[in-house]
């Protein structure tokens, strides 16, 4: 067992210094989310990734990263309430010494919802989407990640 987690913690060093590298390559551009017809769309794909992976990374939110955390809530058969609707990541990096820089919410392509919050420092830059996800074609199930994408 402790052999077979060594390799899982090997593999996954291996693909965030890969990540890094080709992150290092690419041009210093800001990707847009595109606002088209009350539709939020994300334009890029993150990496998916579990909580407890994430929290091993101890990265810095002035780090380059992009990571979609899958299990931070269990499935649900209803949105929550958008009033009471928060996203959980948000909080860290405020406690990091962020502050909002904006906010919005409303349908996308793959689910009834997602919340989108902007945050920054003087040097640094984090967006946090919270996706709603339909699970069958009657939108009954939905699966909720957060993704998280900085500078």
């Amino acid at each position: 067992m402790k052999i077979r987690q060594q390799l899982l913690d090997k593999k996954l060093y291996q693909l965030l210094m890969i990540t890094l590298i080709t992150a290092c390559q690419q041009k210093d551009t800001k990707e847009p989310t595109l606002f088209t017809h009350d539709t939020l769309y994300v334009v890029d794909n993150p990496l998916p990734i579990l909580f407890d992976e994430y929290k091993r990374l101890e990265l810095s939110f002035c780090d380059t990263f992009h990571y979609e955390i899958t299990d931070l809530y269990p499935n649900q058969n209803e949105l929550t309430n958008i009033n009471n609707d928060t996203l959980y990541l948000d909080n860290a990096i405020k406690d990091a010494g962020f502050t909002t820089d904006g906010a919005s919410w409303g349908n996308w392509a793959n689910g009834p919802r997602i919340l989108s919050m902007e945050l920054d420092t003087d040097s640094c830059h984090c967006e946090v989407y919270k996706k709603y996800w339909c699970l069958n074609d009657s939108c009954t199930q939905l699966k909720i990640t957060e993704e998280i994408k900085c500078n």
